[in-house]
């Protein structure tokens, strides 16, 4: 059953939740604070209990971002596991699916990720002629099972202290809880990882793809890497973005903003560039809650699992809200 829709910025392209039509989406942790996006109506909603689940698309953090600053559960499934059609953007009517876009659920808890993925996974109508779905259990049962990679933060997008602090203190509770966990493991250059993912990007929202088989062939290397670092671990465990919820910034462009890193302006834009580790090598990646900073700001946690292993991804985030808490609910929604 529909309850509704939710709002989105105009073009579902920018990290904040506005448009001329249907005005300004609030973060319910912070009136004053946008809830991301360009899924943020979507993950306020959800945060401040209007539904328990909405849908959204995700390209360059869409629906992990929104749920990292409200405090709710997202999965952006692996590329091409639920079918995209009558997605907008593109135009009403478009049949193609755009390049590293994926649609999927957000909502309050690991478990209801893993029920919306039931529902939604499966191939397009062209494809069901022959192909079936058989995504894979998730890899460990426990969380002692799990070999977790942690990259918490890097120099081509440096994260700010209250979120890493947060972040630091997540991963020391998962280590004394059992996890196997490992702060040196890094998959992929992370300037490298972005670069490729704004030229893919580029092309998959202007026209034309320039030079398309060789950037291509540059992401099919990168995946490469990522699957020889799965055979190692099992998952990393990253940032979604640099900051908590920012407050309302509409001057300018996405190009012409900037955020604040440890007092430093930093390009708007980098609130993108953690999540695109994922986006780029079509991997699954699900977005976990792990508490607040001092200031009273949720922070999301974002797991990357290997292609097709979206149950990993789930399972993990599963293991994290049983130790640190999972979903609490904004002051508005108290």
């Amino acid at each position: 059953m529909i309850f509704g829709r939710t709002n989105l910025p105009t073009f579902a392209m920018d990290w904040q939740t506005y448009n001329p039509i249907f005005g300004t989406t609030n973060n319910p942790w912070d009136l004053t604070r946008t809830p991301g996006g360009s899924s943020g109506g979507p993950a306020a909603a959800v945060a401040a209990g209007m539904t328990a689940l909405d849908m959204g698309s995700d390209l360059s953090g869409s629906l992990r971002q929104p749920a990292h600053t409200t405090g709710v559960f997202t999965l952006s499934p692996s590329f091409g596991v639920v079918p995209g059609r009558g997605h907008i953007p593109g135009p009403p009517g478009t049949l193609s699916n755009t390049d590293m876009a994926v649609l999927g659920p957000i909502d309050r808890t690991a478990d209801d990720l893993g029920l919306a993925l039931d529902v939604l996974a499966g191939p397009d109508e062209w494809s069901a002629t022959a192909w079936q779905l058989r995504l894979p259990p998730a890899r460990g049962r426990s969380l002692s099972e799990y070999r977790v990679g942690v990259w918490l933060d890097d120099s081509a997008s440096p994260v700010d202290s209250e979120v890493l602090g947060v972040l630091e203190a997540a991963v020391a509770e998962l280590a004394s809880a059992g996890a196997r966990i490992d702060t040196a493991a890094r998959p992929v250059d992370l300037a490298d990882s972005n670069a490729l993912f704004v030229t893919l990007l580029m092309a998959a929202v202007s026209p034309g793809a320039p030079d398309w088989d060789q950037t291509n062939e540059r992401r099919q290397q990168l995946r490469a890497r990522w699957q020889a670092f799965f055979r190692s671990f099992d998952v990393p465990l990253t940032p979604v973005s640099p900051v908590t919820a920012i407050a309302h910034d509409q001057t300018g462009d996405v190009f012409s903003r900037t955020i604040t890193v440890n007092g430093t302006a930093r390009p708007y834009v980098e609130q993108g560039v953690w999540t695109g580790l994922a986006g780029v090598a079509y991997l699954p990646a699900a977005v976990a809650p792990v508490r607040r900073t001092p200031g009273g700001l949720p922070v999301g946690v974002q797991v990357t699992a290997p292609y097709l292993e979206d149950r990993t991804a789930i399972d993990v985030a599963r293991h994290i809200e049983r130790h640190l808490g999972g979903f609490v609910a904004p002051p508005i929604a108290s």
